[in-house]
Formats: C-alpha cells, structure tokens, sequence
C-alpha cells in the first residue's frame, strides 16, 4: 500500500501549496520580507536593500503567437515582471533574460522580441545586462529576472493589513480575462468593438509610478498586484496578514462593454470580475485615516483610477456583500497546475 501523501504531482497538490512548502524548505534564513510576497527583498548593503522578482512566459500557457507579435511578447514579458515590482514600491535597476528559442524562430523575431523587452523596461530606467540562450523543442519560453530597489524609506508587502482598513483596486476587474474570451471566441470582424479589452489581456501597464507613491504613505499597509484573480490575490492578502476582507459587489469597477460582452458569450459576468486574472492592476489597503480623496487624487497624478472596493475584517476568508446579504467566496483565479492553456 502507498503510504497517504506519496506519489503526489503537482497537479495533485496544486500552485500555491506547492509555494507554500517551498517557503517552509526555503525561508530558513531570515530576510526583511519573508518567502512568498510579489518579490523577494534581500540585504545587500546596510541601508540598500534589493528588491529581485522572476516571471516565466511560456508560448501556449501565458500567450499565444498567434494573436501576439515578437515584439509585443517581450513587452508583455517584462510587463508582468515590472507589476510585481510596482506592487512592492520598488522601481527597476537591471534585468537578465533567459530563452527558450525553438528553431524555427527567426533573427528578425529575436530583435523584435528585445524591441519590446526594452520598451517595456526603458520608460522606467532600467536596463538588460545579460542572460542566457537555449534550444527549446517547438514553444518558445521567456524568463526574465528583474533587480529592483525601494524607492521609499520601506517596501510594501502583503502582510500588513489590520481589521477596519480600506480596500482599494486600481482600474477594473476581469479585463484580461474578458479580452482573452474576444480573441478565442469571437471572429475578427466582431473583435474591434472589443478593443479595449483585449488591450488589457495583451499589453498590461505595470503601475511603477504609483506603487512608488504609494510606499511613501505610511497609512498604506499592503498590497499585491492582480495577476492570479482578484478574490485569488486579496485571499494573499488576508493569509499574509490574518485577517479577513469582505468585498462590495455594488463597488467593484466593471470594465465598459463587460456586460454586452458576456451576454454575446453566455458567460456570467461575476465570476469573470472575481476570477478572471492577468490584470496587473495594485490592489491595496490603507488605514481609515488616509482619506479616499487623497487615495484618489494620487492615482490621478500617476495617471491610473481607484476605487475603494471594500474593507479588512476580523477572521479569515474573502466575502461579498451584495445588499444585507454576505456571503463566502471560493478561490477561483490561476492555478498555473490545474489549468494547462492560456487561461478560458
């Protein structure tokens, strides 16, 4: 007989508990942050703490070539690596690359690719330094490590959010999601209409100016960016910090054109706002002493929305409340082993 436990997979266990054993093998060693938030953050010298993050792209799982270009793959890459630094209010220094390049892909392909690595990372100062090429059989994979710093006196993590604090979600809910649906189920000539949504799901805007901003209130107390789901990516939250959080469904930002959208699907839209991932938008909570006013007007200076969408309780779990009503939510985003494409 097996033993109970032996011969698990990965699938069997899934994405983040597999993370989190890797923190109990891992974070031995005591760090400013521990294991398990957006970045890693490392002494490195007294007073200049490292922020470092790494994110891999593989064709078929996080993109498809066939909807983006060379180009807006390496945009996209190193995009995704920049929001985790933007939810730790750090900003970019240096990058390595790592890739997968199958044989077919060509030296023109390989230049647009930096193209869009570079115009990704520029805007924000920082530079490519090195990294490392390998044959891949047939899928191309993108892996990049970035090595941010703080660019306030702190960093933000997860684990600080206190009952009676605010919520508050950048942009809007399940964008991503909805303009993956415009490119896999609607035919071209419908897709248009659609656009801005499948702006979001391909070029998402890493909030660097913002979360570095934001890391200078004090009053501000965690944060993450959305790149699992919402209710996914606050559930980090509350675990981190011990708490609970409960969500106001009449609050919740709905991108425009959501609604027709999902009605041409037959899909329903809640689940989308509160599971769809690959936003990359900051959601974050502050203490009821800053004021929703100073919270919005610094968005607007950084050229980003905000919108207070719910608050920290006592207890666990993530609730919505909708009217008198409130009840618990189920995890629902990304689970990188139990969902094997681009996310549906």
């Amino acid at each position: 007989m097996h033993e109970p436990g032996k011969n698990r997979t990965v699938r069997d266990v899934g994405e983040f508990a597999l993370i989190r054993r890797l923190q109990k093998r891992l974070g031995r060693r005591p760090q400013p942050v521990p294991l398990g938030d957006d970045a890693a953050v490392l002494n490195w010298r007294e007073n200049t703490p490292l922020v470092v993050t790494c994110d891999i792209q593989m064709e078929g799982i996080h993109f498809r070539r066939s909807y983006l270009t060379p180009e807006g793959i390496g945009y996209r890459a190193m995009a995704v690596n920049l929001s985790d630094l933007a939810a730790m209010g750090a900003v970019p220094e240096y990058a390595v690359v790592s890739l997968g390049l199958p044989g077919h892909f060509s030296v023109d392909e390989l230049d647009a690719l930096y193209d869009g690595f570079e115009n990704a990372l520029s805007r924000f100062g920082g530079e490519i330094v090195g990294g490392n090429l390998s044959f891949s059989p047939g899928r191309l994979l993108v892996d990049i490590t970035l090595i941010g710093r703080p660019a306030a006196r702190r960093v933000l993590t997860r684990s600080g959010a206190r009952p009676g604090d605010r919520i508050y979600l950048t942009g809007t809910c399940g964008a991503a999601a909805l303009g993956f649906l415009v490119l896999n189920r609607l035919p071209p000539e419908k897709r248009k209409r659609f656009a801005p949504l499948v702006q979001a799901h391909l070029a998402p805007v890493p909030l660097i100016a913002l979360g570095s901003r934001l890391a200078e209130i004090e009053g501000i107390t965690a944060a993450i960016d959305t790149s699992d789901g919402l209710v996914q990516d606050l559930g980090h939250i509350c675990e981190a910090s011990r708490v609970g959080a409960v969500l106001f469904a009449e609050a919740l930002p709905v991108p425009p054109l959501a609604q027709e959208l999902c009605r041409e699907l037959g899909r329903d839209l809640q689940s989308i706002i509160l599971g769809g991932g690959e936003d990359y938008q900051l959601l974050f909570t502050t203490r009821p002493a800053v004021s929703e006013e100073a919270v919005r007007r610094l968005a607007r200076e950084t050229g980003s929305s905000v919108q207070c969408i719910g608050e920290i309780v006592a207890g666990e779990g993530v609730w919505l409340q909708e009217g008198k009503s409130r009840r618990r939510l189920k995890a629902s985003g990304w689970d990188h082993f139990r969902q094997e494409a681009a996310p549906e």
